[in-house]
Order: C-alpha cells, then structure tokens, then sequence
C-alpha cells in the first residue's frame, strides 16, 4: 500500500515510495517483465440482416445467406496494462494476411457468401508479446434452395429431361416430316404419271384417231388416181381439217405439258391468258388485273409463279364451288404480290395447315425456293384468298428489270 503523492524520482534512477509501512524503492531497470504470451478470447459475435444466427452444435456459427455481416469484439487475457494490449483478426480463404485492429478489440466483418470461414483472433498484451494460438471461430453460411446439392440435381434432372424430350420431340417431328416427304415424293409421281397417262391418252384417241383418218384418205386417193374432181375433193377436205385437228390436240397436248405462252409473252399476258382459258373452262365467271411496270420475270421465277397459279385455280375449280375468281397481279415495295380470290364456299377449317395438302406445300416450296411465302385466309368478300409474295429480285431475268 502506497500513500497518495508520496514518491521521488532519485538522481540515480531508483524510484521511491512511501507509505503506512514505510518506504519502498527499485530500479525500473531491474523489474522483471513477464514474457508469457497472453491468451485471447473472442468475447462477443453480433450477425447482422435477415435470418437469425445459430450454434452448430461444435461450437461454430450458422448465418443465414441474406446475412448482412457481423460484429465481433476480442479480448486479450492480461490486465497489468489493459489499455496497451493491442488487436489482429483475419478471414481464413479470404485474407492471407492479418489485419491490424490496433488497440481496438472490435470489427465488423462484410456480408460473407454462402460457404465455410474462419474468423482467427490473436492479440499482445502491454509489453508487446503476442499470442501463439489465438482464437477462432468457423462460421458456415447457408446456401439459398437454389444453390443447394438437391436443387442442383433436381435443375440437372430437370435440364436433361427437357433435353430428352426435346430430342425425342425432335425425331418424330423428323419422322413425321419423312413420311409427309414420302407422301408428297408419291403424289408428285402420280400427278406425274396422271400427267403422263393424260397425255398419252390424248396422243392416242384424239391424235390417233385423225392420223388413222388421213391414213384412210390418203389410201383412197392413192389407189383411185383417176377418181373424178367431185369425189377427190370431199376427201382432200376431211384430210385438211384431220390434219388441223390433230395439230389443235398437239397444241393442247403441248401447252398441258407447258405453256407456250410462258415463253413467247411476259408473265402478265401469260395470267391473263390463262384466266380467260380457265374461264372458258370451267364457266366460272373469272377476272384478271395485271399492274402496270411489272417486270420481266425470268425463267424459273415465271415457271413457279405459274405453277402456284394453276394450282390455285385449280384448287378453286375442285372446292369452292359455283363463285367469281379474280387474280392480281401486283407490286408491293420490293415484293411482286399474286392473289388468287374467289367467293365460294371458302378454306375449310386447319386445311391450311393440314399434312396431306400437297397442293399448299407446292406452293410453299416453289414460293420458299424463290425467297417468298404464300398466305392463305378468308376474301373480303367471303371464299378464299391466296397471296403469294415474291421478292422482285428474286424474279428478275438475270439484272434485267425492263418494264413490260
């Protein structure tokens, strides 16, 4: 026990005090300072944000993934100096180093992400000596659902079903679109063969038969070379008009095999020609309006086009019964437009979309080859409306765009 104010400082350096017992002196140099090292202790942990901190049952905290951080306060076990003992913490996975506190024994640590750390504490006491072990604290963080094991798998399960299923999918939309190929392969060979047996026909029963008429008369006059003028003459004549018959079958055999008109007139004039033919036809009564400036359209291009045309009208003469027709021809921006309308009985429900309408897909072939489409919907006027749109471009003879 000491007295208040009861001390010197001698000029050799020993420092005295008195007290009720007397006096008490020493040289600081001698006093033995302990060496030690202090232990530490994390004496108190704050989680901050949603979702409530708990043990782990080894001693480790558990925070929630929307954690906002946490606080932590150390405590250096030696009190001779309390107010020298200096602080250092570190986030092991985090940090490589140790971050000095200073003689602050308090921190906060930022939101950690959802994983295992470790908080590591050490400290030194008054005289400078640290801690060999420290302190530590594990602290785990929860994954949200979607980032958990089962949910992972369940997302991978998930991820190879669909991509199954869209395999799967895929090899019956391939299957069905093989069969729908072999489909069309078959009806495109049997319009083929139709078309070939057609022409065949008319060769044989109309071309024929006037052949075997001119064969006949010609017999005749051959074997009576001095028949009479009056007998002569009727014969010549059955002869003349066998020989303009059978040239009248060759023409319509030729034109049902392809137009002549596609290459002696342009596009226009071939629409217009045939429209005035299918209206003849079929007694239906049918118009047809070409837009002025239509380009020349090439080839190819003129033979799709037309093709999309005669089955158009053909599609109308089997299905819409008694109606007007009316087919345009027009430009729409850069596109050439043909519609094909009438005011039948109109497009039965899904037949647009149906499998087995190898006449649409023709259409939609030849349109796609050439870079267009063709729509089909109700006429203003009730019945049926075809489009077909067609890049001009995609027309052209070549780089000709010379105005018909």
């Amino acid at each position: 026990e000491l007295s208040q104010n009861s001390y010197l400082a001698g000029t050799d350096g020993r420092l005295w005090f008195g007290g009720p017992h007397g006096l008490s002196s020493f040289f600081p140099q001698a006093v033995d300072r302990p060496s030690t090292p202090p232990a530490i202790a994390i004496t108190g942990i704050q989680a901050h944000g949603p979702g409530a901190a708990r043990r782990d049952g080894k001693g480790g905290l558990v925070l929630d993934w929307r954690n906002a951080g946490l606080s932590f306060t150390i405590g250096v076990l030696d009190y001779a100096a309390p107010d020298r003992n200096r602080y250092a913490m570190r986030i092991e996975g985090r940090q490589a180093s140790w971050t000095q506190l200073g003689h602050t024994n308090s921190g906060y640590i930022a939101p950690l992400a959802p994983g295992t750390w470790f908080l590591a504490a050490t400290g030194a006491n008054g005289n400078g000596i640290w801690s060999r072990d420290g302190a530590g604290l594990t602290i785990r963080v929860d994954s949200p659902f979607w980032g958990t094991a089962w949910f992972m798998a369940g997302i991978a399960f998930l991820v190879a079903a669909i991509v199954l299923s869209a395999i799967a999918l895929r090899l019956r939309v391939l299957h069905a679109r093989n069969a729908l190929l072999v489909k069309f392969a078959r009806h495109v060979e049997t319009a083929r063969e139709e078309e070939r047996t057609s022409a065949a026909r008319e060769v044989h029963d109309s071309i024929g038969q006037h052949l075997v008429v001119l064969n006949l008369q010609a017999w005749w006059l051959a074997s009576h070379p001095e028949a009479p003028l009056a007998e002569r003459e009727p014969r010549v004549i059955e002869m003349r008009g066998a020989v303009a018959d059978a040239m009248t079958a060759v023409k319509n055999v030729a034109t049902s095999l392809r137009p002549v008109a596609l290459d002696a007139l342009t596009f226009g004039e071939t629409l217009r020609w045939y429209v005035r033919d299918f209206s003849r036809k079929t007694r239906l009564p049918a118009t047809a309006e070409v837009e002025t400036g239509m380009p020349h359209f090439g080839d190819d291009a003129a033979t799709a086009l037309f093709r999309v045309l005669q089955e158009a009208l053909a599609n109308v003469a089997r299905h819409a019964g008694p109606c007007e027709v009316h087919v345009a021809l027009r430009l729409e921006d850069d596109r050439v437009v043909l519609e094909v309308s009438d005011s039948g009985v109109g497009l039965p429900e899904g037949a647009a979309s149906a499998p087995d309408s190898f006449g649409l897909i023709g259409m939609r072939e030849r349109c796609a080859a050439l870079g267009g489409s063709i729509q089909l919907d109700r006429s203003p006027g009730g019945g049926t409306r075809l489009l077909a749109r067609v890049p001009r471009k995609r027309l052209l003879r070549g780089n000709d765009a010379k105005e018909t």
